[in-house]
């Protein structure tokens, strides 16, 4: 998609270029899971967030965790962006943001020292996907002279994932990646279909 649509949508609605991505993922997850006759309350999304305000020439490196966040099942793409950017506005403006970096880290480090990590991977039921979304350079790269006209985010779908959504921004345009598990989600070209229809939808939509 044209980043300056998906970010002109999210000007409208009050919040972000991820809260969009995340408004056209869940939607196209519904209608994936609407046609299996599958219904659910909500779509747990994991996210990752930053835990550093702040960065120093002595303190840099990354730190970073993830957020799930709980996105209910409301196929109205308006109405479901809504609650998408208020989520995640109070939970960007916590005290308590990426805490999951620490914590976590600990007790995966744990589990994979007894050999654990892999069996809880597998079997987790915390959350339903991952999306992760990276800035690119606003401009084009060149390399040996030669212009790089597009970027594509790869990412690993881990355990019992059914399908992982990488973003990147680049030169202007927004691309999404679905990297999905045939076994768990074979409907991976009816998914991209829905969700490039979902972003063309919230494209031209208002609150």
């Amino acid at each position: 998609m044209a980043l300056n649509e998906v970010a002109a949508t999210a000007h409208r609605f009050g919040g972000t270029v991820n809260d969009v991505v995340l408004a056209a993922v869940t939607g196209a997850l519904l209608e994936i899971l609407d046609a299996r006759g599958e219904r659910l309350h909500r779509l747990v999304m994991s996210i990752p967030v930053s835990g550093r305000r702040t960065t120093t020439v002595s303190d840099l490196g990354n730190n970073t965790g993830v957020r799930p966040l709980a996105v209910p099942a409301i196929t109205d793409d308006p109405a479901r962006l809504t609650a998408i950017v208020t989520a995640n506005t109070a939970a960007r403006g916590s005290s308590t943001r990426a805490s999951s970096a620490r914590p976590l880290g600990l007790a995966f480090r744990l589990l994979h020292r007894f050999g654990l990590f892999r069996l809880f991977i597998d079997h987790q039921r915390l959350v339903h996907s991952f999306e992760t979304n990276l800035r690119g350079p606003g401009t084009a790269l060149h390399l040996a002279g030669h212009r790089i006209d597009a970027l594509m985010p790869l990412v690993a779908t881990p355990g019992n994932i059914g399908v992982t959504f990488a973003v990147l921004s680049y030169a202007g345009t927004l691309t999404v990646n679905t990297i999905a598990d045939p076994d768990i989600l074979p409907e991976q070209d009816t998914l991209t279909r829905a969700l490039h229809a979902t972003f063309t939808r919230l494209a031209h939509t208002r609150p």
